[in-house]
């Protein structure tokens, strides 16, 4: 850190992120992006004392704490990637019977995965209901826009153009067809289970209402938790259509589609 930036107001944000995200701070990438935050945050505002500079992070609604989130959770994704566990994904979704689809992803960054998601499985007959949740607002206005670059479009299999529009950049735009049934909303995975934004929520449960849940790169232990969450509603369902029991899990080193006892 600078010298000016004390060792205090780091572990003040170290603190607040391990409480809000469960952010592992042990990881080289977050570590770093937060430290050059916190400094020049310190900068700008005049160096002040670290019990002042937390009480702005611990303000309702404030400006400061989100700018220190955004900070330690920079997305990075593009659409259809890690294709081996796509396909995988494919083939547990034909397996199942046409009709209603609803799935939590979780960690959702700038809605890659969940586009990708959505695509999938409306080419294979599903209605879908899908909320994608994530902490980060700017990744969600992104999402939500739906705009994606040359490079994040890169492994953009061919014949898609009834889901994503190319533009003149050489990118694409999700079309509206694609949209249909998708909501972004903001949430951190270690906060409770969402509770009116999941779908499906109406006439069941939390965890009954979940088909499938799918999470992007996160901290383990919030993988573990989904799991459970997800083991426990496919416990729950009734009915040989009722639950997909499907946990998918994107990113280097996972599994791809695990299938729930």
């Amino acid at each position: 850190m600078s010298a000016f930036s004390s060792d205090t107001h780091l572990r003040e944000a170290r603190a607040r992120l391990e409480a809000w995200l469960g952010v592992d701070l042990g990881r080289g990438g977050v570590a770093r992006a937060v430290e050059r935050h916190v400094a020049r945050r310190i900068e700008a505002l005049g160096r002040p004392h670290p019990a002042v500079w937390a009480s702005m992070l611990d303000r309702p609604g404030s400006e400061e704490a989100r700018a220190l989130v955004e900070a330690s959770t920079v997305p990075h994704s593009w659409l259809f990637r890690d294709g081996a566990q796509l396909a995988a994904l494919e083939t547990a979704l034909a397996r199942r019977p046409r009709g209603r689809l609803a799935v939590w992803i979780a960690g959702c960054a700038s809605g890659e995965d969940a586009y990708t998601f959505a695509s999938i499985a409306s080419r294979l007959g599903h209605e879908l209901e899908l909320v994608a949740s994530d902490v980060n607002e700017s990744a969600l206005a992104s999402a939500r826009e739906g705009r994606y670059s040359a490079f994040a479009a890169r492994e953009l299999p061919r014949g898609l153009h009834d889901h994503f529009e190319p533009t003149a950049e050489g990118g694409v735009v999700v079309r509206d067809s694609l949209r249909r049934g998708l909501r972004f909303v903001r949430h951190s995975l270690v906060d409770a289970p969402l509770a009116g934004d999941v779908p499906g929520a109406r006439g069941a449960t939390r965890d009954e209402a979940r088909d499938a849940v799918a999470c992007t790169p996160v901290p383990g232990c919030v993988q573990a938790a989904l799991a459970r969450a997800a083991r426990h509603g496919a416990r729950r369902g009734t009915g040989a259509q009722s639950r997909l029991r499907l946990v998918v899990q994107c990113g280097r080193g996972a599994t791809a589609c695990r299938g729930l006892p």
